[in-house]
């Protein structure tokens, strides 16, 4: 008797292998996506920080920053906030009364935050508005949405607020 015997893998082998290879990659791909979009956040970050970074050196240059005062340094926050607005290739610009369409207000909201001040949305599609400007004990700050008014709208992801420096030490902004 001459037995043939032909190499490979059962059906029961291989759809263990499957199996397997199913449960890690279910295991490890939303790993692997939350990286990914954390990543996106913090280059979305870094160039928010970068691209007012710039327009507050271009205004200072053009002597449209002026030295913040009063309590908190919270005196002339408006005034700067305009001169760095300038400096931007502005897609719509929103006042105090009006905030459709430049920053959602039904996402998360930070500390005592106003949604009816001065905000304009670039070309680029990042919102960008002020803090309650020229206010008492209030650290003067520029809020920055990465995306514009597109989900999850979260401080620390998309969402971020850059305080003014007023110390002169060369950086016109810190994130706290």
């Amino acid at each position: 008797n001459k037995y043939e015997f032909q190499q490979g893998f059962t059906l029961a082998e291989v759809l263990i292998t499957l199996g397997i290879i199913g449960v890690v990659a279910a295991m490890t791909i939303p790993t692997l996506m939350n990286n990914a979009k954390d990543s996106q956040y913090k280059t979305a970050y870094k160039k928010a920080y970068t691209t007012i970074s710039q327009a507050f050196y271009a205004a200072k240059q053009n002597g449209d920053i002026i030295e913040l005062t009063g309590t908190q340094s919270s005196q002339g926050m408006q005034t700067n906030f305009t001169a760095l607005q300038s400096q931007f290739k502005v897609a719509k610009t929103c006042s105090n009364s009006d905030t459709q369409g430049c920053w959602d207000t039904t996402g998360e909201r930070w500390r005592s935050e106003s949604y009816t001040v001065d905000g304009f949305v670039d070309t680029s599609g990042m919102a960008w508005k002020i803090r309650r400007p020229d206010s008492d004990n209030m650290l003067p700050a520029i809020l920055v949405d990465t995306n514009g008014t597109k989900k999850p709208n979260q401080y620390g992801k998309d969402r971020f607020a850059l305080f003014f420096n007023n110390n002169n030490s060369g950086d016109p902004f810190t994130n706290i």
